[in-house]
């Protein structure tokens, strides 16, 4: 028997169809919690991140003044241009510490000078203690700067969490998407299968004379149309199941087949009890009120700033001759160190515009809070109305279920046309990608509901660089 160019086609189709996803059997079936445990292992972005944490542990050591030890050393020839006989080497090492907290200083110099005229050496011993009184009073300053580097790191680390919670919310999506690309190409591939069996079946009445070339012509259609929808499925399937390998670093050439996920967390959504928690205890309220502490007390450092220099000195002074020091040439000092800039027009300027800026961030912190009660609000809205959809699905596709059972049957009674049972089909197909999408749609909203009231992660969820 001769075989019609459509038979050739209707098995090309087949093939393809079986092709797609013949031999499942050495499929790597992936869950969500093994991807996300590969992607927080091997995910350079994730690692990026906690390198943050690292940067942390030096900042103070940056923004505060340095309590070391300092060993300076100094050496000259004096050539003397009159005749007052101070030619000669000189030499002078000290030591000077900083105590950063109180803002006492206190060096130890010790000198020797040769005069080579008078073949006489002389050398001198200082211990001097210096401390503020006024800008940076006993360290008054730096230990400001010290709380506004607390409240820094503090911010920083609330930052750092933030960007892991987005990118694993991002991982999250991800994995959803590609559920939602493999479920609708596992529907499409249903859809495609069933209409080939209904041209397999009008093929079969064309012959007995009971179905018209027409029917076979608009089955035939709906069989084209099936399949250019499955490669396009096929094609979003292929680019999700990619951006998965990607992020979980997954070289092995075993194909990979997403499990059917849930809620990544259990949550509940409800508005008011979640927004006044939010409010209480999330990091992000926490942010906003370490960003207004940080302003004032940058307006109490710049103020300091406005106060002129003054420091007491108390020191200690002995000379000698050649390394030797004497008693009877030994002296106690003390003293007021004073320096005030007029007008400090930089000083003013930076304590004015510490003010502004508290100012604007008090601002920007009011509207932040009604932009997040604007977005939680409207995100809320929109995770009912896809818990509703997905219901409204679900019922749409066991009446349409029903409506093909009767069109099928009064088609082959000759009682309802070709159109009639293909229309209530592609309702079917259109209800179920419909009940996929709302649901994934509402796992997604889930997550993202979860990243804004920072309930996606906590801080212990964090691994430790």
């Amino acid at each position: 028997m001769k075989i019609t160019k459509w038979a050739y086609f209707i098995i090309l189709l087949l093939i393809l169809s079986s092709s797609i996803y013949a031999d499942q059997t050495d499929t790597k079936r992936l869950s969500m919690e093994e991807f996300i445990d590969l992607a927080c292992k091997n995910d350079r972005t994730f690692q990026e991140i906690l390198l943050d944490e690292l940067i942390l542990k030096y900042k103070k050591d940056l923004d505060l003044p340095a309590g070391d030890i300092i060993l300076s050393v100094k050496g000259q020839y004096n050539l003397a241009l009159g005749n007052n006989a101070e030619d000669g080497p000189q030499g002078t090492v000290s030591l000077s510490k900083l105590f950063p907290k109180t803002g006492t200083a206190l060096e130890a110099q010790y000198g020797i000078t040769r005069f080579n005229a008078l073949d006489v050496t002389s050398s001198e011993f200082n211990l001097s203690i210096s401390q503020p009184v006024a800008r940076n009073a006993f360290g008054r300053a730096t230990r400001i700067q010290d709380k506004i580097s607390d409240i820094e790191i503090d911010i920083a680390r609330h930052q750092i969490a933030e960007a892991y919670e987005d990118y694993l919310s991002y991982l999250i999506k991800i994995y959803y998407n590609w559920y939602s690309a493999y479920a609708n190409l596992k529907a499409g591939e249903t859809f495609y299968s069933e209409n080939l069996k209904l041209l397999k079946n009008i093929q079969a009445k064309r012959k007995s004379k009971i179905a018209r070339p027409i029917d076979v012509n608009k089955i035939q259609l709906q069989v084209i149309a099936k399949q250019e929808n499955l490669l396009s499925l096929s094609n979003n399937y292929n680019h999700y199941t990619y951006l998965i390998r990607q992020a979980a670093r997954y070289s092995k050439t075993e194909p990979l087949m997403p499990e059917e996920p849930s809620l990544y967390k259990e949550t509940d959504p409800s508005f008011m009890n979640s927004y006044t928690r939010f409010t209480n205890t999330s990091r992000t309220y926490k942010v906003l009120r370490l960003l207004e502490n940080k302003g004032i007390k940058e307006i109490d450092k710049y103020a300091d700033d406005l106060l002129p220099s003054a420091n007491l000195i108390l020191g200690y002074n002995i000379e000698g001759e050649d390394l030797n020091l004497s008693q009877d040439r030994s002296k106690i000092f003390a003293g007021i160190e004073f320096e005030m800039p007029f007008p400090g027009q930089k000083e003013r300027a930076a304590h004015k515009t510490s003010k502004v800026n508290l100012k604007k961030t008090r601002l920007s912190i009011t509207n932040k809070h009604l932009q997040l009660y604007t977005d939680l609000k409207d995100l809320h809205e929109e995770i009912s109305k896809q818990k509703k959809l997905i219901e409204l699905a679900e019922e749409k596709i066991t009446l349409a279920k029903a409506i093909i059972q009767e069109e099928a049957k009064n088609y082959n009674y000759g009682q309802a046309t070709l159109n009639d049972l293909i229309s209530a089909e592609n309702v079917l197909e259109e209800n179920r990608f419909n009940r996929i999408n709302h649901m994934i749609q509402y796992y997604i909203l889930m997550v993202e509901w979860m990243r804004l009231t920072d309930d996606l992660i906590v801080s212990k969820d964090i691994p430790q660089h």
